[in-house]
């Protein structure tokens, strides 16, 4: 595995457009960095340059012994939030993410009219789901997190004006698994044994992880990695 300079880098989505995708709660989620995803987890199209934040909740308390010393510290709160913002703000299925599937109604175009998208914005969460996201280290190897069971929170403003695109601000509450975890990291450093397949990126040489060969795209052009 990487260390030193090589285990310091930046990370870019795994394709331009697919690098959150998410699937319904029950779905296996992956166990490593490197399989290749079913149809079942779902592309939710490109994200802002902000890209994805992590926050860790975590509370803790002193326990105080007599004469006002700590003897101990107790965790009392703990979670993990994912934020990041889709772009995609008449994507069919970025939208069934932010308001739930039964809120996003979708008509076929006809001869008399194209392809209609009905969105209800009403009370009440999405469903919760798994959320996959993908990345590519620039220095070398891919990086997955997986969030087996989250819930969808979206908050914030919608800004509809002629100098910036509409966007939508979401936020991930993960919840534990049967393992108790609610944020898995899987690292996959790239070096193949054996393997003469490499990639570059940025400067940086590394396998081509399988994921990135074998997996659909919905247009060539839109899934190649982003300078």
């Amino acid at each position: 595995m990487a260390e030193g300079n090589l285990a310091v880098s930046a990370a870019k989505p795994l394709t331009a457009r697919g690098g959150i995708r998410k699937a319904k709660l029950g779905t296996t989620p992956p166990t490593d960095a490197f399989s290749q995803l079913s149809e079942d987890f779902i592309r939710q199209g490109y994200v802002t340059t902000d890209a994805v934040t992590q926050t860790t909740n975590r509370t803790a308390e002193d326990e105080f012994a007599w004469g006002n010393v700590v003897v101990d510290t107790h965790e009392t709160e703990y979670g993990q939030v994912l934020t990041f913002t889709l772009m995609e703000s008449s994507n069919a299925e970025t939208l069934r993410s932010i308001v739930g599937d039964e809120n996003v109604i979708v008509t076929p175009a006809n001869e008399e009219h194209g392809n209609l998208i009905e969105v209800r914005w009403k009370s009440g969460l999405p469903a919760k789901a798994v959320w996959v996201i993908d990345m590519l280290r620039v220095k070398g190897g891919t990086q997955r997190k997986v969030a087996p069971s989250a819930q969808l929170v979206y908050s914030g403003d919608v800004q509809y004006v002629d100098s910036t695109s509409i966007k939508y601000s979401v936020e991930l509450r993960c919840h534990t698994d049967q393992d108790d975890v609610p944020v898995y990291d899987y690292f996959d450093d790239g070096k193949v044994a054996g393997s003469a397949g490499t990639q570059q990126v940025q400067g940086a040489t590394f396998a081509i992880p399988s994921n990135v060969a074998e997996q659909p795209t919905d247009q060539a052009q839109d899934d190649s990695v982003p300078a």
